[in-house]
């Protein structure tokens, strides 16, 4: 038997280099998750609330000086008013905004309905999924509301003739029936349609739909633009809002006439030892209780390490960002240039997985929207003329082509692939394809229209 030994290297972390690590690559959400925690865990760490004052007031004075900016572009960001007699930003009322669920509630206030149905409403529009759909089956709900399935189903009659139009359906057809009562029409085809064809209406399969249904083409395209002016998912835009309401950028982005400003959000993330802790380890006290205080103020200390040092990396990230990305931070999203973690990382003298951990799961808010930190991150495509883009770059020239196509006879992907290469995108069919499907394009035949 012949012994070999062999010699291999491997990166060893200790648990308070995993902690480091962890908390590197939480977002804003987690980290103050993480923070609440730690401070009801460890008596020695507290909220330091003169260094969070301090970082609300400078970010008030920052952004009050940005408003005053004759940079238009800035107004973006925010629909904000400065409250001089509470000294604060306070953000302006927006209807939008307003969630799903109290938007949904508020058109039953008027009505007279004892408690128990007031309850169930609320269960209901609380249960809806983000389509707007309520999928769960009235007799469970009868079983959890320890009520009838008959009361369920009244107030779930109610709910779906809330506003918006289609909210509480079971199901994308029942979604679309709705509307269409809603707007009066009797539509017989049109359900039918909906009742029975409408996978045959997703793929676009006009012609054998007709003979199918026994109608003409025009009869046929009439009742699939009607179909067409529904919402599917009546939900859907206010999820998306609610969304946005509650993300919390980690790094915003500021324009000034001359420059641009980098603010770390950082007020609700400032800990510090507690003082009365750290006093009594001078005090005479047992041992026992050194040997656990000294413990705890090691692991306050680290904690707070960990969170300095994540928001350095962060700044550090930031500005190379902001440094690399000029273009797109000045002109917007089409002027993204090509770059790599690597790249980046050798700018800011780290390594390229401590950049990935920096990036994960954190928001920067700019001139143009809050968009991912990896958003910026793009890749380099090479053509046949030698010019590099970006993959964003031949997303648009995709786009592009196919909104300027002749919808009675779409291009192919493999036409696309062509099409993209004389403007000096060479992509393969199957890139144009996955690019495609990224979009939310469809392919050819569905994109396909009959007249």
């Amino acid at each position: 038997m012949e012994l070999k030994y062999t010699s291999q290297q491997k990166q060893v972390f200790s648990a308070r280099q995993q902690q480091s690590a962890a908390v590197l690559q939480m977002g804003r959400i987690e980290l103050e998750e993480f923070l609440s925690q730690e401070v009801l865990e460890n008596p020695l760490l507290e909220y330091d609330e003169n260094r969070i004052e301090d970082y609300e007031e400078r970010d008030i004075v920052e952004k009050l000086e940005w408003l005053e900016e004759t940079d238009k572009q800035n107004l973006s960001y925010y629909e904000q008013d400065y409250d001089k007699e509470n000294d604060k930003i306070t953000n302006l009322p927006n209807s939008a905004e307003e969630g799903l669920e109290k938007y949904i509630l508020s058109q039953f206030y008027t009505m007279k309905l004892n408690k128990r149905k007031q309850k169930i409403l609320e269960y209901l529009v609380l249960s809806l999924d983000e389509r707007g759909y309520f999928t769960e089956e009235p007799h469970v709900t009868a079983e959890v509301l320890h009520t009838t399935e008959d009361e369920i189903e009244e107030c779930l009659f109610l709910l779906k003739k809330a506003e918006p139009a289609g909210i509480g359906a079971k199901d994308l057809q029942e979604c679309l029936l709705l509307q269409l009562d809603r707007k009066g029409l009797e539509a017989p085809v049109a359900r039918k349609i909906i009742c029975s064809y409408l996978e045959l209406l997703g793929k676009n399969q006009l012609s054998f739909l007709a003979k199918k249904l026994d109608i003409s083409m025009r009869e046929l395209l009439e009742n699939f633009r009607l179909i067409q002016e529904l919402n599917p998912k009546p939900g859907n835009g206010f999820a998306y809002r609610e969304h946005l309401k509650y993300l919390k950028p980690d790094v915003t982005v500021v324009k000034f006439s001359d420059r641009f400003e980098i603010i770390l959000n950082e007020a609700s993330t400032q800990v510090m030892v507690h003082s009365y802790y750290s006093r009594m380890l001078k005090e005479d006290v047992d041992l026992e209780t050194k040997e656990y205080i000294r413990k705890k103020l090691n692991q306050a200390k680290w904690t707070i390490q960990c969170v300095e040092q994540r928001s350095a990396t962060l700044g550090a990230v930031a500005k190379a960002l902001v440094t690399m990305q000029t273009a797109f931070f000045e002109s917007g999203k089409e002027y993204l240039v090509p770059l790599t973690m690597q790249q980046l990382a050798e700018m800011v003298g780290l390594h390229e997985s401590t950049v990935s951990r920096a990036v994960k799961d954190k928001y920067l808010q700019c001139s143009w929207g809050i968009y991912p930190v990896a958003y910026f991150f793009v890749k380099k495509l090479k053509d046949h003329t030698g010019f590099s883009g970006t993959t964003l770059h031949a997303k648009e020239r995709l786009k592009e082509l196919i909104e300027q196509e002749n919808r009675r006879c779409p291009f192919s992907d493999q036409k696309l692939s062509e099409l993209l290469k004389e403007k000096g995108v060479e992509i393969s069919r199957r890139t144009v394809a996955k690019y495609r499907e990224e979009l939310g394009i469809p392919d050819k035949g569905k994109r396909k229209i009959f007249e």
